[in-house]
């Protein structure tokens, strides 16, 4: 935030009064200088030894009595004496005492014409936010502004010093202010209606340097700014606090924020007194003085006070790795050290820099904390009385942590402590239990180290990588091999026992997550995997010389069981059967291949026939008479085709036992057997004692020739001759 004339008038007013017993010193020659800057901690150390001097507070209102005495800030002329009271009366102008002479300013040209845009920061209009929000900023982060006004968001114009600005952060007629209220207006038209009417005064007229007051007056325009500003505050005093922070932070503070960032150098998340340190900066000297002292520059006085036009000065060194009281301290150390040849032209002012920075300095310090945490850069570090703890472990607040050599917490990482590995979050807090890093993970036991190779977690296996191989605990997933037995890890890390489908094959995991092969059993069943890839098998398996079949399921069967269109028999073992075999009272035949047989099977030199139809015997044995082909066959009671003369049920029949193709089948009607002629039914059975026909057969069976029967007689083809007698 430009104030410049206004800042430099007050800082120095400030620092005169507050200091002056310490002026002489701090002012002697450049080694003291030297010797001030010669550590981090120096200016620290020189404020505990001279705190003893200062006999005013940095709030203080005594003032250096004689003449070119200046007022110290929060003391100045101001138009409207309410001094943190608002004014109940809009556009009401105060009694006003104007003091006795003017106190001398400087020029704000004499710090801007040598910045590096040739600019008073954000004094464009152009690069000014449009817009306004409100914002509440911390004490801490606003504590600067004691330096430079009396911290009043109600304070209106002052002219003891010739600056005319308003407010809390002395918004300048000349460079900010006409921005700001038409911002409050555009922001809330009816609260801040008093605003409206500075649109109509162009902006050159608002930063004219008579706009405010001219001959020794208040100009219409400096009592109408002065009783509107009032007027606003009385309207919503907390809101128009907030818009003046909102304001400032935006315009100001971030300016210089964004800077540091262009140099490398982060402070967003620092303490709010090193933001408002580099805020108070940059208001104080401006872009061009901010940066020479941060940033260094490349013309200037030397130490000799020779001017250099190609001079390579480099900054205060600021970096993230300092602490918050290493940042403030070497930024203070290096204007106290420096001003004075940076600003070769403005000797009056030196002391007063001087003295406020190094009360700067004190302020931070009491601000920052000695011990406990402590933030550098984007690093943590812990104090205990002062000394940061390195290389060792504390337990804080119930967490554990592990700083470095550095003295850097470890952080968001895995920190090797003693040949173990831990893992400490974005708290630095340290870890037990699953850790997820870089698409792995990691299991911390409960003293927080790394574990490796098999590990039982909440009830189940793990298998981390014990290898030193870049991914050393990591979690495995999917197949392992270890000790030459196979696991399968599943996708969350588990070993998985039982049955596992995988990539579109079934395997089995014993109880200690061992891949199993060959025949394995489960329960009560029986399974096939492969010897070589664990897979469950199924189909036909010989095992030991007998075949075994493993249905889909894989489960090993036994009993009968269909494959391929044909019926085999397994016995109890799974064992493939073949030959004959009697299931309860039937018997089934089973050809080498195992399959059973049906139909006609010639079986060690005798026909069989095996039952065809599918009724629940399908492939049995069949005995007595069958049918089949039209033509009927007779089975003995074990089975085996009968031919020739068989005696059934007290008859005779005869079966055909020619090798013509229907050997065994059943004959009918006259049959000649050996030379002797006999006669089968229909139904096979062999007449005997009968005529049939002209034929006679006998009690045997046989057709009788050329004798007598009954008084008939038959010739010696067995037929009746009618009409022959005895």
């Amino acid at each position: 935030m430009n104030l410049a004339s206004k800042i430099l008038a007050a800082s120095v007013a400030f620092s005169l009064s507050l200091f002056a017993p310490v002026v002489p010193a701090v002012a002697q020659d450049e080694s003291d200088l030297d010797q001030a800057a010669s550590s981090p901690y120096s200016a620290e150390v020189q404020i505990e030894e001279e705190s003893s001097t200062y006999e005013e507070e940095p709030n203080s209102s005594s003032s250096l009595s004689g003449e070119g005495s200046l007022d110290a800030p929060g003391s100045s002329n101001e138009l409207d004496a309410t001094d943190g009271e608002a004014s109940n009366e809009s556009y009401t102008l105060a009694e006003t005492t104007e003091s006795s002479e003017e106190v001398p300013s400087y020029n704000k040209a004499d710090f801007y014409e040598e910045d590096d845009e040739s600019a008073v920061m954000m004094s464009s209009d152009s690069q000014r936010a449009a817009s306004i929000s409100p914002m509440y900023l911390s004490d801490e982060m606003k504590y600067f502004a004691k330096y430079e006004s009396s911290c009043n968001y109600d304070q209106g114009f002052s002219w003891g010093d010739g600056y005319h600005a308003l407010g809390y952060y002395q918004f300048d007629h000349r460079y900010g202010l006409r921005d700001f209220l038409l911002a409050c207006y555009a922001y809330d038209s009816a609260t801040y209606l008093m605003f409206g009417q500075f649109a109509s005064v162009s902006s050159a007229d608002f930063r004219d340097e008579n706009a405010i007051r001219k001959n020794g007056e208040f100009t219409d325009l400096g009592n109408k700014l002065n009783a509107a500003w009032h007027a606003a505050y009385a309207a919503n005093p907390s809101e128009f606090a907030a818009l003046q922070d909102g304001w400032a932070y935006v315009n100001y503070y971030l300016p210089a924020e964004d800077y540091l960032a262009s140099r490398g150098i982060d402070i967003s998340n620092r303490a709010d007194c090193v933001k408002g340190l580099c805020w108070g900066m940059s208001n104080l000297f401006g872009t061009g003085g901010w940066r020479k002292f941060v940033g260094g520059w490349t013309n200037g006085y030397d130490w000799n006070g020779v001017w250099q036009s190609s001079y390579n000065w480099p900054g205060c060194g600021l970096n993230n790795s300092m602490t918050d009281r290493e940042f403030v301290t070497t930024l203070c150390n290096y204007v106290v050290d420096n001003v004075a040849v940076f600003y070769k032209a403005q000797p009056q002012y030196h002391a007063g820099w001087q003295n406020r920075y190094r009360n700067e300095l004190k302020d931070c310090l009491s601000m920052l904390k000695e011990d406990g945490w402590v933030r550098a850069g984007s690093e943590w570090k812990y104090a205990e009385e002062g000394v940061y703890v390195t290389n060792d472990w504390r337990s804080i607040g119930g967490a554990w942590y592990w700083f470095g050599s550095s003295g850097n917490a470890a952080r968001s990482t895995f920190a090797q402590v003693d040949g173990l590995w831990y893992y400490f979050d974005d708290s630095c807090a340290m870890v037990t239990g699953w850790v997820s890093d870089a698409g792995h993970w990691y299991y911390m036991n409960g003293s927080g180290v790394m574990q490796s190779g098999w590990a039982s977690i909440d009830g189940h296996w793990y298998f981390l990588n014990p290898e030193h191989d870049g991914y050393f605990g990591a979690m495995a997933t999917g197949w392992l091999l270890e000790g030459g037995e196979w696991y399968w890890l599943a996708n969350d890390g588990a070993m998985r026992n039982g049955w596992e489908y995988i990539d579109g094959k079934w395997y089995w995991f014993d109880r200690s997550g061992v891949m199993a092969k060959g025949i394995v059993q489960v329960g009560s069943d029986v399974y096939w995997l492969s010897d070589t890839s664990g897979a469950m098998q199924t189909g036909w398996l010989a095992i030991q010389g007998k075949w075994h079949y493993f249905t889909e399921s894989g489960r090993m069967a036994t009993g009968w069981v269909s494959v391929g269109g044909a019926w085999y028999l397994l016995d109890d073992e799974g064992s493939m059967l073949t030959g004959w075999q009697l299931e309860g009272d039937t018997w089934y035949y089973f050809a080498g291949s195992g399959a059973m047989q049906s139909g006609w099977n010639f079986i060690n030199g005798d026909w069989y026939f095996l039952n065809t139809k599918h009724d629940g015997f399908f492939g049995a044995m069949l005995t007595g008479w069958q049918k089949d082909g039209g033509l009927w066959y007779f089975l003995n009671e074990s089975g085996i085709m009968r031919s020739g003369w068989i005696f059934v049920d007290g008859s005779w029949y005869l079966l055909n036992d020619k090798a013509d193709g229907s050997c065994g089948a059943m004959l009918t009607g006259w049959q000649l057997v050996d030379g002797k002629w006999y006669y089968m039914r229909a139904s096979g059975v062999m007449e005997r004692n009968c005529w049939i026909g002209d034929y006679y057969v006998a009690n045997d069976g046989s057709m009788a020739v050329d004798t007598w029967i009954d008084g008939y007689y038959v010739d010696g083809s067995g037929k009746w001759v009618p009409g022959k007698t005895r």
